[in-house]
């Protein structure tokens, strides 16, 4: 993700809610902030908004 990040590169993910359903995003990476946990700020494609995600939750 810092790679992305870094050389401004989209980078499509599953996201999955609540639900369970999965939905495949394009998502422009624009942050990587740490507090209590590691967060990433991303532009999301899909929904034309800023998001976080928190990077634990994450599967590779």
């Amino acid at each position: 993700m810092q790679n992305a990040l870094t050389n401004y590169r989209l980078v499509k993910i599953q996201d999955i809610d609540r639900e369970e359903t999965a939905t495949n995003i394009l998502i422009g990476p624009f942050a990587l902030v740490s507090g209590e946990n590691w967060f990433l700020i991303e532009w999301c494609h899909l929904r034309k908004e800023f998001r976080f995600f928190q990077l634990d939750k994450f599967k590779k």
